[in-house]
């Protein structure tokens, strides 16, 4: 019996067998990734970016847009990183007077400016005048529009124009859209004929949405489209631009089926403002708040 109890005290005894160690993988913050949210915005981002108040805020926005049966396009681009927020961004939609900021840059960048009709691209731009653009169309034609589009990567668009049912006006994607606003970035900035005349109506745009959000902190390039459901099923509201931000220039531009209802932007354009700078180093402060007014916008 002695024997036996020392032979299980001595079994009790033995030393329990280790776990091998768990390495722990250590994330950097700032090194630059390509994901999607669960919602499916895809942003290429820091790492840090995807657990930021700011983008879940963005998702808010968005999911309570869908909640009410809309529909939200949108792309956002850091000039400076290339780092990029995305959604729905590849469906064409109707740009509504959206698509006269590109029209106004095709004339500058291919004849230099408005040559003859400086009143008629200021009031198409600053006021959204179709009479103004109509002018315009008349005077320089829409053969070059279609080239054009296709010269800055908007070939949806391009396509659009050249067989679509509103040349003038053709259905294009927030991603085509963005593309087409690099380029105005790229033309506005660069000292050639005709650049300084876009950029000066571009920025003192009335309806602009990002104009009346961003324009008492930052300079803003922008052109607003807008359409009432009718019967043609175009209903839209959107706004596009370049935002020289605290921390760096950007693209975006916003393409939802919201009924006209420009005010009905502002909570989005605002979560997109503060997921930039979250992306980038910038202010992630709201900018949204009971002073806000549209130029020119009467409710």
């Amino acid at each position: 019996m002695i024997a036996l109890a020392a032979v299980a005290l001595t079994h009790l005894a033995a030393p329990a067998p280790v776990e091998p160690a768990v390495e722990e993988v250590q994330v950097d913050p700032k090194e630059i990734v390509a994901q999607s949210t669960e919602l499916g915005i895809a942003a290429t981002a820091p790492n840090s970016f995807f657990s930021s108040d700011a983008l879940a805020q963005l998702e808010d926005e968005v999911a309570t847009l869908e909640a009410e049966g809309l529909s939200v396009s949108f792309t956002l681009v850091d000039v400076q990183t290339g780092n990029t927020l995305s959604y729905n961004d590849d469906v064409a939609r109707y740009p509504s007077s959206c698509a006269k900021a590109a029209y106004c840059a095709m004339v500058c960048e291919t004849y230099g400016g408005s040559g003859q009709y400086p009143s008629a691209m200021q009031n198409c731009l600053v006021n959204s005048s179709n009479d103004a653009y109509d002018s315009l169309i008349l005077a320089f034609g829409l053969d070059s529009f279609a080239s054009w589009l296709d010269e800055v990567g908007a070939h949806g668009a391009a396509q659009s124009s050249r067989t679509g049912d509103s040349h003038s006006y053709p259905m294009i994607s927030a991603a085509e859209l963005e593309t087409v606003w690099e380029e105005i970035y790229r033309f506005g900035t660069s000292g050639e004929a005709g650049a300084q005349e876009l950029v000066d109506s571009l920025s003192q745009t009335n309806y602009s949405v990002l104009g009346g959000l961003l324009r008492d902190e930052y300079e803003v390039w922008s052109k607003p489209g807008w359409y009432f459901q009718d019967s043609y099923d175009i209903t839209s509201t959107n706004d596009a631009g370049v935002v020289f931000s605290d921390c760096g220039p950007y693209v975006v531009a916003v393409m939802t089926d919201l009924n006209g209802d420009l005010p009905g932007l502002l909570p989005l354009l605002d979560s997109l403002n503060a997921a930039h700078g979250a992306m980038c180093g910038g202010s992630t402060e709201s900018q949204l708040s009971e002073e806000t007014t549209i130029p020119g916008y009467v409710g």
